[in-house]
């Protein structure tokens, strides 16, 4: 046994001093399009999409957008390395209307469908857009079935699971070998794991549970709806080796085995599956003005032992050897002798109490260690850590949108992963690597004064006002023209903003157009004073700053101070989203110049 325990220690720490290799693609986001660079950040195929997505088995999802009246909205394709379009999806779905290819097929919804038509379809296709299977009346489901935004389609068990049905709704299981489908009375059903899935009937009337079923791949019930309560379970977290399944009876839970016997009585209020054989239970402490309760958690073994004991605010599933949980404000990787080997503060700002962000943390991030890294959601912010608690990448980034209500975060799973960073002056998405560089052209930018409204013009002439720009609003600078005018009394030049609706014109001297970008990759600290030893806010790579009115250009690319004007919020700031503007200090050799262009 302790050989077994040095080994799998060895293990984990391989995974997590090791490195995903790069893709030879990478998404690359430049000027408001996106294209493909190699590893070097050099463009291979031009930056002329609306999203663009990784490549898998020399295949990546694109889309452009459209206000024609007769092409769709959204024109979705699949191209190759070399940027030729493969096949087109015809779909207007917004986001993503597929999967990423594994094992030669994806699944594709309203594939060749007429964009208004009445008919929804999933497809499996093949990789050069030929159809091998089509099932009618369904499409992605992206919340049950846990398929992240371009995910992978088939589980592990080689299937995926979605509803089926308009007016009578089902579940329909897809098999990537090519099998014909099953379809099955049921609801809604909860991701397969080694081989088994809850599906759940509908409610029927006075009832505060509906009917739960252990369904196999093959559509089969291993226990049939009635006999238990059983448990619906959402998350894909965890790994279910054990095969023990939590039911329910008089409000409180146990656990069945594949032959329907009960082998844990039900004496917990509450009970998940089991993952590296411990299994997460909870007890109620609470119950609010709402009867909503409040849990502490601990964890069983296969015979129902409490081993770990209930202390727990928030707890989730062993992986790699490490469960993470939450303790008042600290956020701790257990191991399963509940010693803490890993422990970070967690001061939630007002904004994520309301939110609930990382008290429902499953729906915002995957927990725990996958190839010896974890994802970190501390003080708002999201950051990846390796086996020895070190950053990875620091607490940087906010999260990653996803089609459906919730938000993802995924780990870098081949080299790269998609990132949303923490302040305004960005672009919203783009990916980085396990080194942390974004890969993106941070966009020239310009700052309002605070204490003026700002007026847009239809074109570079003071006698063509449009309308005043909104409070606190950053232009995005399309083209400086060069075009030098005075207006109330200042002398400037007028600049091309970005605008949705048309053409749209700024006068320079209404703005503080010395932008800097940021340029560490781990980080760039800002300060208060220069004689602080506490940054205020640590930003990403690439993000825009500007340098104060009266402070010289020669400083930055040295290590002096410079003064700059920040826009957006700070790390001690108790509203999240309420941006500002803050005089603050960074060191010179962490920024530099933006291009004029």
């Amino acid at each position: 046994m302790k050989k077994l325990f040095v080994l799998l220690f060895c293990f984990y720490l391989f995974a997590a001093n090791a490195q995903t290799k790069l893709p030879d693609l990478i998404p690359y986001f430049s000027k408001g399009k996106w294209g493909y660079c190699d590893k070097n950040m050099k463009i291979v195929i031009p930056c002329r999409y609306d999203q663009a997505y990784p490549f898998y088995e020399e295949r990546a999802l694109v889309i452009t957008y459209t206000n024609d009246t007769i092409l769709p909205y959204t024109i979705a394709s699949f191209i190759d390395p070399s940027g030729r379009e493969v096949f087109r999806l015809n779909s207007s779905a917004m986001g993503s209307p597929a999967s990423r290819f594994q094992d030669g097929v994806a699944l594709i919804e309203n594939y060749n469908i007429p964009e208004y038509g009445d008919l929804r379809t999933l497809s499996v296709v093949d990789k050069n857009g030929k159809v091998l299977q089509q099932i009618d009346s369904c499409g992605l489901d992206m919340e049950l079935s846990m398929l992240y935004e371009y995910g992978i389609p088939f589980n592990s068990d080689g299937v995926y699971v979605t509803t089926i049905g308009f007016f009578e709704q089902n579940i329909v299981i897809i098999y990537k070998d090519g099998r014909k489908p099953v379809i099955l009375k049921y609801d809604y059903a909860g991701p397969f794991k080694n081989g088994y899935s809850m599906a759940v009937k509908a409610y029927k009337e006075g009832q505060e549970i509906p009917d739960a079923a252990l369904i196999n791949t093959k559509g089969e019930e291993v226990i049939p709806p009635g006999r238990f309560n059983l448990s619906l379970e959402y998350s894909n977290i965890g790994k279910n080796e054990i095969q023990l399944y939590p039911y329910s009876e008089k409000n409180r839970y146990g656990y069945v085995n594949l032959k329907g016997e009960v082998v844990i009585p039900p004496t917990f209020d509450m009970a998940q599956t089991f993952s590296e054989g411990l299994a997460i239970v909870g007890i109620i402490t609470d119950i609010d003005e709402y009867e909503i309760p409040t849990y502490q958690y601990g964890y069983i073994n296969t015979k129902g032992d409490l081993i770990i004991p209930y202390q727990f605010d928030f707890a989730f599933p062993f992986l790699e050897g490490l469960a993470e949980v939450i303790r008042n404000d600290s956020i701790l990787f257990i191991n399963i002798s509940n010693k803490v080997e890993l422990g970070f503060q967690n001061t939630p700002s007002s904004a994520d109490l309301e939110f609930g962000s990382y008290k429902y943390g499953a729906y915002f991030y995957d927990h725990g260690f996958k190839n010896g890294q974890a994802i970190l959601y501390q003080n708002d912010k999201i950051a990846w850590i390796n086996r020895k608690g070190e950053f990875i990448i620091p607490p940087l980034y906010i999260g990653l949108g996803r089609i459906g209500p919730s938000m993802i975060v995924e780990n870098f799973e081949n080299g790269i992963t998609k990132v949303t960073p923490n302040n305004s002056l960005i672009y919203n998405e783009y990916y980085i690597d396990e080194e942390g560089r974004p890969y993106f052209d941070g966009q020239p930018m310009i700052l309002p004064d605070n204490n003026k409204t700002i007026t847009r013009y239809a074109a570079p002439s003071r006698s063509m006002p449009l309308d005043t720009l909104e409070l606190n609003s950053v232009p995005v600078v399309k083209k400086y023209m060069g075009k030098k005018d005075k207006v109330n009394g200042k002398k400037g030049e007028w600049i091309e903003i970005e605008n949705w609706s048309g053409p749209a014109y700024v006068f320079s001297a209404d703005f503080n157009t010395r932008a800097v970008k940021t340029m560490k990759t781990k980080g760039t600290a800002l300060y208060k004073n220069p004689n602080d030893k506490s940054a205020v806010v640590l930003l990403a790579p690439n993000a825009i700053i500007f340098i104060d009115a009266k402070e010289k250009a020669s400083k930055i690319g040295s290590n002096k101070w410079v003064k700059v004007t920040f826009f957006g919020t700070l790390d001690t700031d108790k509203d999240a989203y309420d941006y500002k503007q803050y005089t603050l200090y960074v060191k010179g050799d962490e920024i530099q110049l933006m291009p004029k262009e």
